[in-house]
């Protein structure tokens, strides 16, 4: 893991007017770099495990104990309210998988990255794209979800 200091941001910046205003920041903090590629595999991984008990080992395993998750259509809770969530889903949508759309990016404890849902048959069904903020051990903590047109 990469580690940033925060010494550019604690340097005084110019105001308008010319003169010197003092920084928020005082002392240096690292903040942990997370590979937004991981962090999108397991995400994806999660939602695209059948098996209810190995959902629920995914889920343990890179998502924090009380992640949440919200998108315009569902939210979630803990792992077993994230899983509920999961399930139906995967009712509403059964053979469909989530594929990577894009390069995942991110910076600090935050990533971003597009998705697209696909038919058995490999169709377009949707898209979106999910912000992902990791706790301090970099797993997934919070998701907010945007839906993309069909």
């Amino acid at each position: 893991m990469l580690a940033m200091t925060s010494e550019v941001m604690d340097a005084p910046a110019p105001t308008r007017q010319g003169s010197v205003r003092r920084s928020c920041r005082r002392a240096t903090t690292e903040i942990p770099m997370h590979d937004p590629n991981a962090v999108a595999a397991a995400y994806l991984a999660t939602w695209n495990e059948a098996d209810p008990t190995r959902r629920s080992d995914l889920l343990r395993t890179a998502w924090s104990e009380d992640a949440d998750y919200t998108d315009p259509m569902m939210k979630g809770c803990g792992h077993d309210g994230i899983a509920a969530m999961i399930a139906g889903a995967r009712d509403r949508f059964p053979g469909h998988s989530f594929r990577l759309h894009g390069t995942p990016d991110g910076h600090g404890d935050v990533v971003r990255f597009s998705w697209t849902l696909v038919s058995p048959e490999a169709a377009r069904v949707a898209g979106g794209t999910d912000v992902v903020r990791l706790d301090p051990d970099g797993r997934i903590a919070s998701v907010t979800g945007f839906l993309d047109a069909a």
